[in-house]
């Protein structure tokens, strides 16, 4: 491995790195805090259907 090849591995694929692991950290985190808030609240909230709409506006 030369040098050139080190500094395309590490300026290249570190940062795709960086970033697909990042996206899938937020993911979870997203998903965690809305299973904590269904959890602790319900679903769905009273101002809401089973659909997600409201109420009677549709």
């Amino acid at each position: 491995m030369t040098i050139f090849d080190f500094m395309h591995a590490h300026m290249v694929v570190g940062p795709i790195l960086f970033l697909f692991i990042s996206l899938l950290i937020s993911l979870a985190v997203r998903r965690a805090m809305r299973n904590f808030v269904v959890m602790i609240c319900g679903w769905p909230p009273e101002h809401l259907d089973a659909d997600g709409r409201h109420g009677e506006d549709y």
